[in-house]
């Protein structure tokens, strides 16, 4: 017979747990609780899933203007030909990894919003995040665009109306509630198959520590229904790894399709988009990483029959410079493509051409759209919230992508 599990192991326990999932004992429960209710959920609420790629991804080079000469002029290098692209028109192709995304474009449910930016583009990783983040350019703010949503929208102050998944962000961050994270799914499968054993020597140990204290007892309780009544699986063929970027996105889909109560999700691509040299190769090999993924979660919704509850948008903190580096690279700049893809997306290209004969000081694009635009788009006429509502009470111009 096993000993009793010491007030250390337990606490240590307890804390990985718990940090597994980014919350406290209290959400714990609440996540646990909203698992066992998702089997009779049929939820038909929007949801919105935000992607950042992280590290300033070289726009020009994800949706090339193949067919503009002075784009040959500053990419001698770095440029893709005209037999190196999945052609969108006569001047616009997808970069060659993007297949996927292609794909998407074809089914008509990716709008691509072209020179999305905002006044005096910062060039800095962590400021630009920020800035994206919280939707203010001008000053700091301690709470983000989506959180801000989450004020207004979630009227019955649900702990998971909003889910971080393996990402640091301010996007959620919200005056009333603090919305938990999963840094790892890998931890949350280990938690929720704990052995029978490992049960016991917990529910001895907790018993023994709580006694009469509810909230203690009744975590533990909902933590054995999870464990008895989770649906989680690992990632399936669909995507390309059974671990990172793929995971994330297929916790996701599950989450999604389980019913859960979440209406907001944020995650993250981190990693080789801060391409300052040899961008040729590395490149292709980041954006093949995100297409194959992008597209396993778009088929994974589809097959789920919840895609047209779902958008996605997807957008990188800036873009990089129109003329290649002397190192074969491309460094921080300003205006960039942003993606949105959903079963209710009006998929198509939105926006001007770049323009290489009209650029700023610093020789980089001007941009056309303001990114809080997109934002506020997707607050009013997907989620139901007016754009002034989260933009401190300004509005911006409202696209037509739905």
């Amino acid at each position: 017979m096993s000993n009793p599990m010491s007030r250390r192991e337990f606490l240590g326990l307890s804390l990985k747990t718990m940090t597994a999932f980014g919350l406290t004992p209290l959400l714990f429960n609440s996540f646990a609780e909203q698992f066992v209710k998702a089997d009779s959920v049929a939820s038909t609420d929007p949801v919105l899933v935000v992607i950042q790629l992280t590290g300033g991804n070289d726009g020009l080079n994800t949706i090339i203007p193949y067919g503009i000469g002075a784009y040959y002029d500053a990419r001698p290098t770095i440029g893709y030909k005209q037999n190196e692209v999945i052609q969108i028109n006569n001047t616009l192709a997808f970069q060659q990894s993007l297949k996927g995304l292609s794909s998407i474009y074809g089914d008509g449910k990716l709008a691509i919003i072209q020179n999305v930016g905002y006044p005096d583009s910062s060039r800095s990783h962590f400021e630009a995040q920020e800035i994206w983040q919280t939707s203010s350019p001008n000053r700091i703010e301690t709470t983000g665009w989506v959180g801000r949503y989450t004020d207004l929208a979630n009227e019955k102050k649900d702990p998971l109306f909003a889910l971080t998944v393996g990402a640091t962000t301010k996007a959620l961050d919200a005056e009333n509630l603090q919305y938990p994270r999963i840094d790892d799914p890998r931890a949350f499968k280990f938690v929720m198959h704990a052995k029978a054993d490992e049960i016991a020597r917990r529910d001895r140990a907790i018993s023994a520590m709580y006694n009469n204290f509810d909230r203690g007892l009744s975590a533990l309780t909902a933590s054995d229904r999870l464990v008895k009544t989770s649906k989680y699986q690992d990632p399936t063929s669909l995507y390309p790894s059974k671990y990172g970027f793929s995971q994330r996105l297929s916790f996701i889909a599950q989450c999604i399709a389980s019913g859960l109560s979440t209406k907001a999700y944020v995650t993250e691509l981190e990693g080789g988009f801060d391409e300052h040299e040899s961008e040729r190769n590395s490149h292709a090999r980041v954006l093949s990483t995100f297409d194959q993924n992008l597209y396993a979660f778009y088929q994974d919704l589809r097959q789920r029959n919840v895609l047209d509850r779902v958008v996605i948008v997807v957008y990188s903190e800036f873009g990089r410079r129109v003329h290649e580096n002397a190192s074969g690279g491309t460094d921080h700049g300003t205006a960039n493509p942003v993606f949105v893809i959903g079963g209710k997306v009006k998929g198509g290209l939105y926006g001007d051409l770049p323009n290489f004969h009209n650029l700023d000081a610093f020789g980089d694009f001007k941009y056309g759209i303001d990114f809080r635009s997109v934002f506020g788009t997707l607050a009013e006429s997907w989620m139901g919230i007016p754009t002034k509502s989260i933009m401190f009470g300004k509005t911006y111009e409202t696209l037509p992508i739905f």
